[in-house]
């Protein structure tokens, strides 16, 4: 628990230096809070109270928030929407359509571009028909099409730009 309390105090000292800086928003984020990691009994009474306090002491001093947790983190969803965050961003590994209705007008949530077998070795064809299957599974509003986690270092930019250009021009009908 002091550790806990130790690397709180830690991160919100870093990140004021950015809201400092002037950033329009935070990012959280908590890999070892993962559902591949601990379970959501763990997650509920170690993490989340922590989670929780960092959005609100940042919301003192800056409104947009985020939050990202590695891994599948279906089963956490619930505690994501009261987690105080703007946006939930989550990896590859979750189900939309789960999220969508665990989340939807609670709070945005975000993915989920698996980061290696589509952004990094995906070809642009399969990068946009994936980056569809997300729009439309992650409904609108409140669904932000973002990779799955981290880019790999070797992701080329084309792959990249695929991506936000689908997420820029799909047609909304198409979903709604």
């Amino acid at each position: 628990n002091h550790i806990m309390e130790f690397t709180e105090r830690l991160l919100l000292k870093y990140w004021n230096l950015f809201i400092d800086a002037g950033v329009e928003m935070v990012n959280q984020a908590e890999p070892l809070s993962s559902g591949d990691v601990i379970s959501a009994k763990l997650f509920k009474e170690l993490s989340f109270p922590r989670v929780k306090a960092a959005n609100q002491a940042i919301a003192k001093r800056i409104k947009t928030k985020s939050l990202h947790i590695c891994g599948n983190t279906t089963k956490i969803l619930d505690l994501i929407a009261e987690s105080e965050t703007n946006l939930f961003s989550m990896d590859y590994k979750v189900d939309l359509n789960i999220a969508r209705e665990t989340l939807s007008g609670k709070v945005a949530y975000g993915g989920q571009l698996d980061p290696i077998s589509v952004l990094l070795e995906g070809t642009t064809a399969e990068i946009e028909a994936e980056s569809l299957a997300c729009i439309r599974a992650g409904g609108t509003p409140g669904f932000v099409l973002i990779p799955g986690c981290d880019i790999a270092p070797k992701t080329k930019l084309e792959n990249v730009q695929t991506m936000i250009h689908t997420a820029h021009h799909f047609d909304v009908n198409e979903i709604i």
